[in-house]
Formats: C-alpha cells, sequence, structure tokens
C-alpha cells in the first residue's frame, strides 16, 4: 500500500487525473488520465530486492482461489516500480522478461525522488502510447 501511495502522490504531482478501480482484482492499480487520453498503471514496490516479480494471485473463490497468474499484453501499459527513493516508470511493451523486472536493467526509466527535477520533468506517459 505505500507503494502505491507514493505513486499514487507522484501522479498527482505530474498533473495526472487519478483512478482507482473499485474491483481489487483486476489487474491495474489505477488508470490515469489527461483529455481524452489514458493510460493503466501496475504499481509494484519492494523494499530489500533488486527487482519486483510480475505476478498477481487470484482472489476469487472456489477452484480459482489460490492461482498465480502472470501478466500479459493489454492488462497495464505501465509499470510503476518503486524500490524508495526511486520509482521506475517502465512501458509494458518495453519489459523484456514478463515474470521478472531487474531495475539495473531499466535505469533510463527511473525517477529518483531526491531529486527536485523529478518533480518538475515528468515523462510524458500518454502521448507515447499512441505514437
Amino acid at each position: 500500500m505505500a507503494g502505491e501511495s507514493l505513486v499514487r502522490y507522484l501522479l498527482h504531482r505530474w498533473n495526472y487525473n487519478i483512478y482507482a478501480p473499485d474491483n481489487p482484482s483486476t489487474a491495474v492499480d489505477f488508470a490515469i488520465k489527461s483529455g481524452d487520453e489514458w493510460a493503466t498503471i501496475q504499481v509494484k514496490s519492494t523494499n530489500s530486492q533488486t527487482g519486483v516479480h510480475l505476478k498477481r494471485e487470484s482472489r476469487g473463490t472456489g477452484e480459482n482461489s489460490k492461482g498465480v497468474y502472470y501478466y500479459t499484453e493489454g492488462d497495464f501499459d505501465y509499470l510503476f516500480g518503486v524500490k524508495f527513493p526511486k520509482v521506475y516508470v517502465i512501458p509494458f511493451m518495453s519489459i523484456r522478461t514478463k515474470s521478472y523486472v531487474g531495475f539495473k536493467d531499466y535505469e533510463e526509466y527511473c525517477y529518483d525522488l531526491n531529486d527536485p527535477l523529478t518533480y518538475t520533468n515528468p515523462p510524458h506517459l500518454l502521448g507515447e502510447l499512441n505514437g
């Protein structure tokens, strides 16, 4: 929850409108909007690891209640990987291994929360998706 709160704050500072789904079982944590354009976001956080696993557990009932699912194309547009004080904003299409993201391989997508420029030079998340 701390990672999601931090990402929500960062998106707010970057002037994106933020929407959270009502269903906690969805593949996205947030949707963002600017004008008529939308993008979806998945947040993964770690305190001690050098990356994050890209999987989710089913929250269903019955036979499907313990399933583990890996994300696939179309589940989300951007991964926000949080390892404080850094946030990695990685387009799904740039993720090389769909089950694990090692942060050292994605330094070009890194935003350091200790750097004041992080707050004044946001990524253009919506325009990048459409061209």
